[in-house]
């Protein structure tokens, strides 16, 4: 028999190739991929995002919208399940780097750093707490709906090649 710290290693290595095969699968859902929120069908937003937080409602993200910070592009995707919006999503693509950071005084070296951005993709919103993302009042989430979140942030990412790689 093999020593139990093998086994395990193996059962873990499964595990986490099972894993990656599963959020390499499509999700199911149909998916609308906008850059603004008044791409989007106004009454499927609407419907999901009735009990979700200010920071999800059409009335912020269009003023957002109009006043971003200097680095910030705002993505939506709503998610579609048997032709019904089940998932609201409010996604960020922001530039940042070291130039960013704020410096106090002398860095030495450090000053002399000239490093790209990096481009980072999140679900959510840097600049206000609570989720990016709203389910449809009703809806429990299943794991379809988890892999359809990233399927929709796989999806824009690649879509966004043409800004530039997203690497966080």
């Amino acid at each position: 028999p093999m020593p139990r710290s093998i086994t395990k290693a193996v059962e873990a290595f499964q595990t986490f190739r099972r894993s990656k095969q599963t959020k390499r699968r499509p999700s199911g859902h149909a998916f609308a991929l906008a850059d603004r929120v008044g791409f989007l069908n106004p009454a499927d937003w609407a419907a999901v995002c009735a009990q979700g937080s200010v920071f999800l409602q059409r009335a912020y993200l269009e003023a957002f919208e109009a006043h971003p910070p200097d680095n910030v592009h705002v993505r939506y995707a709503l998610a579609y399940r048997d032709g019904r919006p089940r998932i609201a999503m409010v996604m960020q693509r922001a530039a940042i780097g070291w130039k960013r950071v704020p410096k106090k005084g002398d860095l030495g070296a450090f000053d002399k750093i000239d490093l790209p951005d990096e481009q980072m993709l999140l679900c959510g919103n840097l600049l206000a707490p609570g989720p990016g993302i709203a389910f449809a009042p009703g809806v429990q989430p299943d794991e379809s709906d988890w892999l359809a979140i990233g399927e929709a942030l796989y999806r824009l990412r690649r879509g966004d090649k043409l800004l530039g790689e997203s690497s966080l």
